[in-house]
């Protein structure tokens, strides 16, 4: 019997219409390995689970509940998962056929301790198309990545998804990992397209800030929801230190008042320009923006976390493996 060498772990919600083309693109993949595909369902209403049964080897449906989440998708795809290396991926992606040979180089290094992802293509509803590579720190390692990535179950034996995170799981995660010396790498290549919808810029704006009709739906209480579990577990400095920008941003935010009490509005206006530059220098100028939006968002996110809720199932079909052609 050939061991999977990876499990391909997608979720999604009402994504049927997406799931063919999604299937097919990860032919190449199995051209090269051993790979099982796992499709976890977040109790979608059109046919996804039908369009599932007929391509994936592995369908869990969850139960209904106002607390499901892409986390809580990837943790209980985890549970099945039988591979050396698991692709994280959500229903609306496909994955980019250039990215094989990089990864092919990537397990060729046979490293548990290193990731991978490369550029997201997002393709808009309005045609638009806007490229996001992960920026680098100076140990070259990913400082951030998305729903898409690859990581060894030998790390996410020891660190797995928070299935309690209806937001900003990624960089919950990721910190916790690289507290144990995990690093993602960036491949120069473009790794996956995802098909998305458009969203105007006064919308996003609006959203970030109001959570009533935000475009970020219940995501919108998730940086909350990270803090507080981090915060009552234990696990805040570790957050700070790998994901330290909106930390400074918001220190300056909350400082400048008494500094400019002290030392002067000048004094304290300098103090915002630093914390700013400091959040261009890492990410980029429009993160100000989203981390700023994080005050609120996290006000409101606080009284939104389930400590004790978990992810049930409702159904799993199997099916015997196939692989995407």
């Amino acid at each position: 019997m050939q061991t999977t060498f990876i499990s391909i772990v997608i979720i999604g919600k009402n994504e049927g219409r997406n799931l063919s083309r999604l299937w097919a693109s990860l032919a190449p993949l199995a051209d090269r390995w051993p790979c099982e595909t796992v499709f976890v369902d977040s109790a979608s209403t059109d046919d996804s689970v039908a369009v599932g049964r007929e391509l994936f080897d592995t369908v869990i449906v969850l139960e209904p509940s106002p607390h499901l989440n892409a986390s809580a998708g990837r943790h209980v795809g985890l549970s099945f998962a039988r591979g050396s290396w698991i692709l994280f991926l959500d229903g609306d992606m496909e994955l980019m056929p250039d990215c094989i040979d990089s990864l092919a180089e990537h397990f060729g290094r046979g490293d548990p301790h290193r990731g991978a992802v490369g550029t997201y293509v997002n393709r808009f509803s309005d045609g638009s198309i806007r490229r996001w590579s992960p920026a680098i720190d100076r140990s070259g390692c990913v400082v951030h990545f998305g729903g898409a990535v690859v990581l060894s179950a030998q790390a996410l034996r020891a660190e797995s998804w928070d299935s309690r995170l209806y937001s900003n799981e990624e960089i919950e995660l990721y910190s916790r990992l690289r507290q144990r010396g995990f690093c993602v790498q960036r491949l120069d290549v473009d790794f996956i397209a995802h098909w998305t919808a458009s969203i105007s810029t006064r919308k996003k704006l609006v959203g970030n800030f109001a959570p009533n009709d935000s475009f970020l739906g219940k995501k919108f209480y998730g940086v909350g929801q990270v803090l507080r579990a981090n915060i009552s577990e234990g696990r805040l400095w570790g957050l700070m230190r790998w994901f330290p920008e909106p930390f400074v941003l918001w220190g300056a935010i909350l400082v400048s008042p008494l500094v400019a009490i002290t030392l002067g509005w000048l004094a304290a206006t300098a103090l915002l320009v630093f914390a700013c530059g400091y959040v261009v220098w890492r990410r980029s100028w429009r993160l100000v923006i989203v981390f700023v939006a994080f005050l609120p968002q996290a006000l409101y996110g606080w009284r939104q976390f389930a400590r004790e809720w978990k992810p049930a199932i409702a159904q799993v079909y199997r099916r015997a493996a196939s692989a995407p052609h």
